[in-house]
């Protein structure tokens, strides 16, 4: 008796070829979904680090600005406390020369020397919160540079598409393997 021999129907054929062009569209498919899915959770993460850097910049520039003002406001004291003691100088130094009978030009002189310091002291103030005021326009510009960069280097990359030609690479062979089991294997051509 003779072993069975192993003969594959046409239905059998056409059943494994239908098998692997689902199954190379099925992949395909899941490839596009996965890439979609990575593609929107890129965005989604460059959208949430750009919201965070721009938080974080307004934040440091809010508490530069409030540090400026503090600056000022502390300028502003010193300025007046030296004016009041500077004023207040004067108004002895007049109220005793007046007593002891020295007037003219020697309590003229010291009038004069308070207020150019007085006016020295006032200088200083404004040069010291000018640079400050310099200072935090600079460090200003190193924020904005540093969200920007920050915004920047989370810019998503690219995504990894699904490989039109690999389905269809898959697709033919699939159709190769068919014909090859319906008809055999082609005869080799001799060319002359």
């Amino acid at each position: 008796m003779c072993a069975p021999a192993l003969v594959a129907t046409p239905m059998l054929l056409k059943l494994s070829l239908a098998t692997s062009v689902a199954t190379a569209a099925a992949g395909f498919a899941a490839q596009a979904k996965a890439s979609s899915d990575q593609g929107k959770f890129q965005n989604s993460q460059y959208k949430r680090n750009a919201a965070n850097a721009i938080e974080s910049f307004e934040g440091m520039v809010q508490s530069g600005n409030e540090r400026l003002v503090q600056e000022a406001a502390a300028a502003s004291v010193q300025s007046r406390e030296n004016a009041r003691g500077a004023d207040e100088m004067v108004g002895v130094a007049a109220a005793r020369s007046a007593a002891v009978g020295v007037g003219g030009v020697t309590a003229s002189e010291l009038q004069e020397n308070f207020l150019r310091l007085e006016a020295e002291n006032e200088n200083v103030i404004r040069t010291n919160l000018s640079w400050a005021r310099d200072q935090m326009g600079n460090e200003f510009k190193g924020f904005s540079a540093g969200t920007r960069d920050r915004i920047a280097s989370a810019t998503p990359g690219p995504i990894n598409r699904p490989n039109v030609l690999g389905l269809l690479t898959s697709i033919g062979g699939s159709f190769l393997d068919y014909g090859i089991a319906k008809n055999g294997l082609p005869q080799k051509v001799v060319v002359p």
